[in-house]
């Protein structure tokens, strides 16, 4: 049975970021100064998202729609919308994809914006809706541990209601791609062979790219706004 302790693997492991264990020196940033995602704190990650919205998710396996409605989990949503409206999640990968459970995304790749956004952790909202095949929840170790990393459920998972893990949206359109992920390199380390979060952190999509050359991945990540109702 996966629980809550193995989606916190992602948030909270410590597996080396040596340069030997990773493979080599961390990669130069290629985040330009003064990029809204490198301050936390930039009005242009505290734009309020409407009642709802799609993000558009064009992958290495077809296009996925996540319809996220605000008023299920309105912490979770305003943090994924800005996230994504700064272009967060573009070039990310799919670093653990487990069949009948989960696929999980939500490291930007680039080692300035993951290491920053581990620490900007946002409270938790209450659980409305089940974890069911298709919805979408943030990642969290523990109460009011959400930062940027979410995962989409593969089927029900209760033990993922019992923890609290507040959906914040729905596939509506893709599920047959996210199915498709290449999901051969099993957990992340040390339960699995899969990558490790510490290299993640401190190499991002090189040490990825590199290590696990069959991972899937997002090529872009686009907003589309629906139009608000007159007051």
């Amino acid at each position: 049975m996966r629980t809550l302790l193995i989606l916190a693997t992602v948030v909270l492991a410590s597996c080396g970021d040596d340069a030997g264990m990773c493979g080599g020196e961390p990669p130069r940033s290629d985040v330009p100064v003064g990029h809204p995602l490198l301050n936390p704190d930039s009005p242009d990650l505290k734009v309020v998202p409407p009642d709802s919205f799609d993000l558009v998710l064009e992958t290495t396996e077809g296009q996925v729609v996540i319809r996220v409605i605000r008023e299920w989990s309105p912490l979770g949503a305003y943090r994924f919308y800005n996230l994504a409206r700064n272009g967060f999640y573009d070039a990310s990968q799919f670093f653990r994809v487990l069949p009948g459970f989960a696929v999980q995304f939500g490291l930007s790749g680039r080692p300035p914006l993951d290491r920053l956004w581990q620490d900007e952790t946002i409270p938790d909202d209450p659980q409305l809706v089940l974890n069911e095949a298709g919805t979408v929840a943030f990642a969290m170790a523990g109460p009011n541990t959400r930062t940027t990393q979410v995962f989409v459920n593969y089927g029900p998972n209760e033990i993922l209601d019992q923890q609290g893990f507040a959906p914040i949206g729905r596939v509506v359109n893709g599920m047959d791609a996210l199915l498709r992920l290449h999901s051969g390199y099993g957990e992340l380390q040390p339960q699995g062979t899969g990558p490790a979060y510490g290299c993640m952190l401190s190499h991002g999509n090189e040490y990825l790219s590199r290590r696990y050359p069959n991972l899937d991945r997002i090529e872009s990540a686009s907003i589309i706004d629906y139009p608000q109702p007159a007051p």
